[in-house]
Formats: structure tokens, sequence, C-alpha cells
């Protein structure tokens, strides 16, 4: 009688099964990063747009109108300005932290998937041995 009988069939050596399992390539990852990239980055060219716009609505008015409005204007042309410089930066730092955290998943999953190749062949071995004695 062999021990392969007896053998559970979680342990079958087909090459699909990987654990860990394999996940769906950070797919909500992918979608956390797109809604917050995409943010950024339209917040990043309205902010400019905006900016620019003010600053040439400015020149259309009177002198004390135009110091009354860049006085008013001034707290929100600045964060607005800061918000299209900083924009991209989050951008690229989202990105790189998404690619980062995708390539050591890969990593992961090739030393899983190297282990799981080393402990086949170890029970492939063991089998022969088990099989090779008389019961």
């Amino acid at each position: 009688m062999s021990s392969s009988s007896t053998r559970s069939p979680s342990y079958s050596s087909s090459a699909d099964k990987v654990w860990p399992p394999r996940q769906s390539d950070h797919s909500n990852s992918r979608l956390a990063f797109n809604m917050i990239t995409s943010t950024m980055f339209g917040l990043g060219v309205k902010a400019t747009q905006v900016a620019i716009l003010m600053e040439t609505k400015l020149y259309h008015y009177t002198p004390e109108m135009k110091a009354i409005t860049k006085i008013k204007w001034l707290v929100p042309s600045v964060y607005l300005k800061t918000a299209a410089v900083w924009a991209p930066v989050g951008y690229i730092y989202y990105w790189s932290r998404l690619r980062i955290s995708y390539l050591l998943a890969q990593k992961q999953r090739e030393m899983a998937q190297s282990a799981n190749r080393t402990l086949r062949s170890q029970r492939r071995a063991a089998d022969i041995e088990i099989d090779g004695l008389p019961m």
C-alpha cells in the first residue's frame, strides 16, 4: 500500500497550485491609486487654470478694486498654486509606492513558487523511497 493513496488532495503536485494564492494584481490598490492620482492631477490642472484666470482678471479692474481683490484672492491663489505644484509630486509618489509594492509582491510570489517546487520535489523523492519499501 503506497502513501500516495492516503495523501490529502491539497498536497497534489500540479504546477498551477501556488501558495499564497495569487492576487488579482492589486486590483483594490490600483483602483485606489487611480482615484487618488486622477483627483490630485485634476485638482492640479484646475488649480493652475483658476490661478491664471484670477491673475488675468485682476488687471481689468481699477487700481482700488485691484488692491481689494488681490487681498481677497491672495490666500486662495497661493493655495491653488501650491496644489498645482504638489499634485504631480503626489502623483509620482503614489505611483512609485504602488510600483514598489507590486514588485515586492511579485518577488514574494516567485519565492513561494520556488519553495513549492522544492517541496514537491522533496515529496516525490520521499514517495519514491516509501513506495520502494515492502509493506
